[in-house]
């Protein structure tokens, strides 16, 4: 029964983190998309205006990639990583912690 217990533990937070990941990396994709065309999502029209999509003002690299956009992503991708680490240990060692407090209760 502990085995079982331990491996839907571990499901569950692999569930988690898997989540997690998800939403963050679908979020990040929304508003890099919004980001390089400008504008929110588009409304809903009549049928009166004109469906051809306008480039911006600006030229052709308007919204180019840089090194330090890129590795100041890379890094906020991985602090939030390391917290989503940081909690799933914290929450096993509050999880070994009861256990052991259990079993101490038990035996006395």
């Amino acid at each position: 029964m502990k085995t079982l217990f331990r491996i839907a533990v571990i499901l569950l937070m692999a569930a988690i983190v898997a989540g997690g990941l998800y939403l963050l990396v679908e979020n990040t994709a929304f508003d890099m998309v919004s980001e390089a065309e400008g504008h929110q999502r588009p409304a809903m029209t009549d049928g009166t205006a004109n469906p051809s999509m306008e480039r911006p003002e600006g030229g052709e690299d308007h919204h180019s990639a840089s090194l330090t956009r890129g590795l100041s992503e890379m890094f906020v991708t991985l602090g939030k990583l390391a917290a989503i680490t940081i909690v799933i240990l914290l929450l096993q060692k509050g999880f070994s912690l009861l256990r052991a407090a259990k079993l101490k209760a038990q035996s006395s």
